[in-house]
């Protein structure tokens, strides 16, 4: 979205709470200290499918060169980057190779494929319908498969899609989904009425998730693997997809529509966080810093979750200031064209 009077900031304000998440999931799975996993479990169970869903609302038909500049380019630098950061830095050695994104890139090659998609997608509502419910049935389908994994992050596509789906058919139905948006009084008690259901059922996935947290494994919430090779069911992943599902709608229904300094900036940069945060987790990991500041788990989880908010917020200022951003420019946008890049996670 450009900057413009109409600006929704919900949009902003939300991706920058789901790019904290994303920074704050990743230093949980490296760091042990008491309710790490619960957090990990509430992080993972939507973080995700509501960046999949903002991206589809948030989404327009673009040409092919669009989708070379904003998508193709940056995933192509960043695959190159990582691959030598790991051979060199991490002494972990790593063919060069495009078909397997590493690690957080597959959320790029997703959205090369999405953005391609959109392009056949039927304008008629019927269509649109019966498209999104062959979506779903292909995501539920493709636990059954083996040879849908990490190639091409083929699994992760399938599983986020029908969430990217919702997102870009919501925006294209004129769906007021954000509260800035709505000016008519039924509209508000529809609106209210949707921020205190959303607010129980939230609450109520909370806690299913706290009640089975002993159950439910890290490798579920991947969506990557086979529901044979990692022990869980078809049954599972729609549980799931509900959970994320009720998170999204109450977010929506939450998020604050104005200009919050600091937070909306965040919001409005988070391709740049995304694509340079892994830099410094994995480095951290390789040092054994993150380990070495794991808490007692005897220590009090709000002594825990304080620092390690604190750590993810050091992360996300180092990553998202404009002399960095201004110097890694190069890597982001097409440089040769001069074009800017406007590409978000969004």
């Amino acid at each position: 979205m450009e900057p413009s009077k109409a600006r929704v900031y919900e949009i902003d304000n939300l991706k920058a709470v789901l790019i904290f998440l994303v920074v704050l999931g990743h230093l949980c799975e490296k760091m042990n200290f008491n309710g790490s996993y619960f957090l990990y479990l509430i992080i993972y169970s939507f973080h995700m499918p509501a960046f999949s869903f903002l991206s589809g609302y948030c989404g327009r038909v673009h040409t092919g060169g669009e989708i070379l500049r904003k998508y193709v380019y940056p995933y192509a630098v960043f695959q190159t980057l990582y691959i030598i950061f790991s051979n060199k830095v991490l002494h972990h050695a790593m063919e060069f190779r495009y078909t397997i994104p590493y690690w957080i890139l597959w959320y790029l090659m997703a959205l090369i494929v999405w953005n391609i998609v959109l392009v056949f997608l039927p304008d008629n509502t019927w269509k649109r319908a019966v498209t999104l419910i062959a979506a779903i049935f292909l995501a539920l389908m493709a636990g059954y498969d083996k040879t849908v994994s990490y190639y091409l992050s083929l699994s992760r596509i399938l599983v986020y899609f029908p969430f990217f789906l919702m997102g870009y058919y919501v925006k294209s139905a004129r769906l007021h989904v954000f509260r800035s948006q709505i000016c008519r009084p039924m509209e508000r008690k529809i609106q209210n009425m949707v921020r205190i259901v959303s607010g129980i059922l939230a609450v109520i996935a909370v806690l299913e998730l706290h009640i089975w947290s002993d159950v439910i494994k890290r490798s579920w919430l991947y969506n990557s693997y086979s529901y044979s090779a990692k022990d869980y069911s078809i049954i599972i992943r729609s549980s799931l997809g509900l959970v994320a599902i009720i998170f999204i709608i109450f977010l929506c229904a939450f998020i604050p529509g104005r200009r919050i300094p600091g937070i909306t900036y965040l919001g409005q940069n988070t391709m740049t966080v995304f694509l340079l945060h892994g830099f410094i987790v994995k480095y951290l990991n390789y040092k054994k810093i993150l380990q070495k500041a794991n808490f007692p788990q005897d220590a009090l989880p709000i002594q825990s979750i304080v620092m390690i908010f604190i750590l993810t917020v050091l992360i996300l200022v180092v990553c998202s200031i404009k002399p960095v951003k201004k110097l890694l420019s190069p890597l982001f946008q097409w440089p040769i064209l001069g074009h800017r890049n406007r590409a978000t996670v969004s």
